[in-house]
């Protein structure tokens, strides 16, 4: 009996996955200078994701420069953008306002997926393939392509 490949998948890193030491303590295995540049259409990055920072979070906890740990961190989330008909500025060709989303997209397997899903436990996955372009002419981008989203407990309205 042969071992089953790993699915492979790229996840399009948006917030604190950009910076290569923070992606590095999760996947340490993952090679942080191989990334491929890429926006995110159709959607911007906002901070709604409120963590709940009073220690019924046990995973992780904040404190400001004084020592003092506020109630609530705001995290960096995915939202779709509003349509062109109820905004004004800059129309781009996808019919939304503003720039796409920038980031990167990171390859990984099913297990290193898991452990970003641990780690980003107050988001959700979302399948995000058809909203990626590429920063730099490298082709197209991967068939499969995934982001991490606020789950809706922790997330603000909009």
């Amino acid at each position: 009996m042969g071992t089953e490949p790993v699915p492979m998948v790229h996840v399009f890193a948006y917030g604190s996955l950009l910076n290569p030491t923070s992606l590095a303590r999760t996947l340490p295995t993952v090679a942080t200078q191989d990334p491929i540049p890429a926006h995110l259409v159709g959607f911007l990055r906002a901070f709604t994701v409120a963590f709940p920072n009073g220690g019924e979070q046990t995973d992780k906890a904040y404190f400001d420069d004084d020592g003092r740990r506020p109630p609530f961190v705001l995290f960096a989330i995915a939202v779709p953008r509003m349509p062109r008909a109820a905004a004004s500025g800059a129309v781009h060709g996808d019919g939304q306002v503003g720039a796409p989303l920038n980031g990167v997209l990171v390859q990984v397997n099913g297990t290193e997926l898991s452990r970003l899903a641990e780690r980003e436990r107050r988001y959700r996955i979302i399948d995000v393939s058809r909203h990626i372009t590429l920063t730099v002419d490298a082709g197209q981008p991967p068939a499969k392509c995934v982001t991490f989203v606020g789950q809706p407990r922790f997330t603000l309205p909009q």
